[in-house]
């Protein structure tokens, strides 16, 4: 499991150079999605703000306050340091949350056993031929792909696959959930919202405009339904929505 210590900013003595606001959150956000592998000599960085860095993400600020400050400083966004999600999730992957390796292989299978018994297709035979080949496509180290996963009792308990798409009729992302389970016997509405958080802040990494769920065939339909509602997702046809806001 590669894990991140929680904070970003570390005290002056144990600093190893300083650098911007911009690139202290590159690294911390690359230490998040395991760029960095395990050393995370990144996390080392003292961070300096400068005169006219904000740090306040341009998506929490209230409209009359973003057309106050818009109205003293030219190009809003740049002066802008993260996306909103970058500090909120560090301490996920000290409780069990990170990113597939090839080591979790064995249960992974088997979640995607369990997850195609509780699916529209039980009826289908489970192939775990084919399921290892996706499995290994996600391993393959594409950076539009990956598999988030939350570890208890060195088991893995949930599984969240995910992809990022290309817009058809225009520049831009948007990031696609191919999978998403939960062992019954860990499932809970703040795991699943934990799972949420964390692909929400990755895909806020690949500047994606939006996340896209399929209406998941399961015999669980209509409890995720509520639950995307909940996480600020809209039903577009079959599909949920989640647009993020425009900076």
């Amino acid at each position: 499991m590669r894990r991140v210590r929680k904070n970003l900013i570390n005290k002056p003595p144990k600093a190893k150079r300083e650098v911007s606001i911009d690139e202290a959150l590159a690294a911390r956000e690359a230490n998040l999605l395991g760029q960095n592998g395990l050393l995370h000599g990144q996390d080392r960085y003292l961070a300096q703000a400068k005169q006219g860095d904000l740090v306040i993400p341009l998506a929490q600020l209230s409209p009359e306050t973003r057309q106050k400050l818009e109205a003293k400083i030219d190009d809003l966004p740049s002066k802008t340091a993260g996306q909103g999600g970058e500090l909120c999730v560090s301490h996920l992957l000290l409780d069990g949350f990170g990113l597939a390796e090839h080591s979790d292989e064995t249960d992974l299978i088997g979640l995607a056993r369990k997850a195609h018994e509780a699916s529209a297709y039980r009826k289908m035979p489970f192939d775990e031929a084919q399921t290892r080949k996706t499995i290994q496509t996600f391993l393959a180290g594409h950076p539009t792909h990956q598999l988030f996963i939350y570890k208890r009792g060195n088991r893995t308990r949930g599984v969240l696959a995910a992809r990022a798409q290309q817009h058809l009729v225009f520049d831009g992302r948007y990031v696609e959930i191919d999978g998403f389970f939960i062992d019954p016997t860990d499932r809970s509405y703040a795991l699943a919202r934990d799972f949420m958080q964390v692909l929400e802040v990755w895909a806020r990494t690949l500047d994606a405009t939006e996340i896209r769920s399929a209406a998941l065939p399961t015999n669980r339909a209509q409890a995720f339904s509520y639950f995307l509602r909940r996480s600020g997702y809209s039903l577009n046809s079959e599909c949920w929505r989640k647009e993020f806001l425009s900076c």
